[in-house]
């Protein structure tokens, strides 16, 4: 069972270069199917929407399920682009972006562009997977050969902002979304775009103008809800926060990360009973991914209930055997009751699994402290 990776708050393009998921290429993937991916997608063209729409989603499964990676970010990018309400289509476009061969996707591209080198999409496409590797200069060229295509399009503009304030250049990002903004002032992916930038210089008052400014031109936009609660929430301002997601849940109970990022938000509060509610719920949604039993477990352990911490933690390892960080926490409940013998099995394994990575190395000190 491959363990789910995928952002918690990575709701939007670009909230990418929030959350720092970048370069997370897997170029020894093999996994032609990712069910998970197939499963969201799906339930969101069960939701309906234009033929444009469920057309584009058609084709992300399709071209997913021949692990053609290069066409199926091509159709989710239009999906999104086509009706970008969805919250979990910005997810699954961070949960994607983060195993795909960056080097054959471009290549795909640019192979693409040699039969047609008039074709806007592309550009922007090749320039999105150049800013996943890390590649801002060559982003930047792509999504400006992109806008002199189409100089009408702002997605051109706030993508190159992204790509600006990724290499900490500000001011000149938000100079970006202000002039996809003067192109459509009424057109709210430009205001979230430069709420999000506002967000990564931590300027969050700023950030919340503009989401909502674009709440006020679409006040059922799932995911900027969740955007303006993580901006009140680093603000320190957890119940702002909690409004805001518990907003989003009501216009789309159905997706479990959105309860998952409530209960980070309970959590921080130090309200256990409401983000435990949480977490079953979204584990009730989908049981498959394991980061949910390892955040339910930890808050198990707070509340000292560490048989149901253990429980999860047990569970979690049916679905990943090899979950270095499963082991770990296991081991940490053991040593707080008592029970040395079983710690000290578990950081033991942590120590295989995981020898040069954080894991290891702190159950390696932990156990010299038990000495």
């Amino acid at each position: 069972m491959i363990m789910k990776k995928f952002v918690f708050l990575g709701v939007s393009l670009v909230f990418l270069f929030v959350s720092g998921c970048v370069n997370k290429s897997n170029p020894n993937k093999t996994s032609v199917y990712d069910p998970y991916f197939i499963k969201i997608i799906t339930k969101v063209k069960e939701k309906g929407g234009s033929r444009e729409f469920i057309d584009s989603l058609d084709k992300v499964i399709q071209y997913h399920k021949k692990d053609n990676d290069a066409q199926t970010l091509f159709y989710l990018n239009r999906a999104i682009e086509a009706n970008p309400d969805h919250a979990e289509l910005f997810v699954m476009l961070a949960h994607f972006s983060s195993s795909i061969q960056y080097d054959k996707v471009i290549q795909d591209f640019t192979d693409a562009l040699q039969k047609d080198p008039q074709n806007a999409e592309i550009y922007f496409n090749r320039g999105l997977t150049y800013f996943y590797k890390g590649f801002y200069d060559e982003a930047i060229h792509d999504f400006s050969k992109g806008l002199e295509l189409n100089p009408k399009d702002p997605k051109f503009y706030y993508s190159r902002g992204f790509v600006y304030a990724k290499k900490g250049l500000y001011n000149k990002a938000i100079k970006e979304c202000d002039q996809a903004l003067k192109l459509n002032p009424s057109y709210a992916e430009s205001f979230i775009s430069r709420g999000l930038i506002y967000s990564g210089k931590n300027s969050f008052d700023l950030a919340i103008k503009d989401y909502t400014q674009a709440l006020k031109l679409n006040s059922n936009s799932v995911r900027v809800y969740y955007l303006r609660g993580f901006a009140y929430e680093r603000k320190g301002l957890q119940d702002k926060a909690i409004e805001n997601y518990s907003q989003g849940l009501k216009l789309n109970p159905g997706f479990s990360n959105n309860y998952v990022i409530r209960a980070s938000a309970y959590r921080h509060k130090g309200l256990y009973d409401k983000a435990i509610e949480d977490y079953n719920q979204a584990i009730k949604l989908d049981p498959e991914i394991t980061e949910y039993y390892l955040c339910r477990a930890i808050i198990y352990m707070k509340k000292k209930l560490y048989d149901k911490a253990i429980k999860d933690c047990n569970r979690l390892l049916k679905l990943d055997s090899r979950s270095a960080q499963a082991y770990y926490l296991r081991g940490e409940i053991y040593r707080e009751m008592g029970n040395l013998k079983s710690t000290k099995k578990d950081w033991k394994k942590v120590i295989e699994l995981d020898p040069n990575g954080s894991a290891g190395k702190g159950a390696k000190e932990k156990l010299e402290q038990l000495k």
